[in-house]
């Protein structure tokens, strides 16, 4: 469906908003194949490794990778839910009060901020 509407939107610019990275790495690859990399941007969200990859896989989000056309995948840091969520489970469980609504952090990542968010580890 996207390489048909990518061959009738000749003219325009595209934003690619996608639910996960699994579908921007997708849209990516119909992108390129339609031969639309220089007028086409892809958002993503989830910010999983197969985006900001380890220090030694192919990075989507990079600021070495200038070519890439994924520009930023929203973090929801699922990973890191239990050191918000478990305080808040012992208060309760002690009887005392609490929020009636919490939030957790949520980041666009992109090449900018991505090793900040997602240090690469086993670079000196």
């Amino acid at each position: 469906m996207l390489a048909k509407f990518l061959s009738a939107q000749t003219r325009r610019k595209i934003l690619l908003a996608t639910l996960d990275d699994a579908t921007a790495l997708a849209a990516k690859s119909a992108v390129e194949t339609a031969g639309r990399i220089s007028d086409c941007v892809i958002v993503s969200q989830g910010a999983d490794r197969r985006i900001h990859g380890g220090a030694n896989e192919k990075k989507e989000i990079d600021p070495a990778n200038r070519a890439s056309i994924v520009l930023g995948s929203v973090a929801y840091y699922f990973d890191r839910y239990g050191y918000e969520i478990l305080p808040i489970a012992l208060r309760i469980l002690r009887g005392e009060q609490v929020p009636p609504q919490t939030s957790t952090r949520h980041i666009l990542i992109s090449a900018k901020n991505v090793f900040v968010e997602y240090p690469p580890y086993d670079m000196n």
